[in-house]
């Protein structure tokens, strides 16, 4: 294999790109002189390849007919060791969000998935957000409202809104144009006078128009 582009991953651990644009993954397995012997730790077949540092997870995507298409795509996650730990079906797609949750997409309805790619919860959602490692803002039947890492509601599905963070174990949420702050210590709703409350972001203090 004529490799065209390398990058190291992690230690003794290389991604490589062949000639044929098909990625693998070598380990580094003995040094003689100047020079490092390789072994296939994951061989050329995918045609691309990722690094998940937090979990040190290796990411691996087959594309069908070589043409990129999330709901066709085949993912792979593989440990350091080469071992694969989990393999989508057609139709599946894994996200591993800043906060470590891993979510399953599996036919535009989402899920949570343990940190060893066991099920959690039911992919059922068609929106979900962490707001914190234990908290999710989730979307479903034109709703917001709010599970837990174990699926059960802790704020109904009856909301228009729901701001992306948590301050002092509360969050700002948005019922029939009126805001509320939620409590998540004793699962109470106090109305707040504003009529706009906005996401932080690099624009947010612009005036609205």
């Amino acid at each position: 294999y004529k490799i065209v582009y390398s990058e190291l991953l992690y230690d003794n651990v290389t991604m490589f790109k062949n000639k044929d644009e098909k990625w693998g993954v070598l380990s580094s397995n003995k040094k003689f002189g100047l020079f490092n012997f390789y072994d296939f730790l994951i061989k050329p077949i995918y045609n691309s390849v990722g690094f998940n540092k937090d979990f040190k997870l290796i990411e691996a995507v087959k594309y069908e007919n070589n043409i990129w298409n999330q709901d066709n795509n085949t993912y792979f996650y593989f440990d350091l060791n080469g071992k694969l730990i989990w393999k989508s079906e057609k139709g599946e797609s894994v996200q591993i969000d800043k906060l470590g949750n891993i979510l399953l997409n599996r036919a535009n309805k989402i899920g949570i998935l343990n940190k060893d790619f066991t099920q959690r919860t039911e992919t059922k959602y068609q929106r979900l957000n962490a707001l914190n490692t234990s908290y999710f803002k989730a979307f479903q039947y034109g709703k917001y409202g709010i599970i837990n890492n174990d699926d059960i509601i802790i704020l109904d599905f009856e909301f228009e809104d729901i701001l992306n963070f948590i301050e002092k174990n509360k969050v700002i949420v948005k019922k029939n144009d009126n805001y509320y702050s939620f409590d998540f210590d004793n699962n109470s709703l106090t109305e707040l006078p504003f009529t706009k409350i906005l996401n932080a972001s690099s624009n947010t203090y612009k005036a609205p128009s």
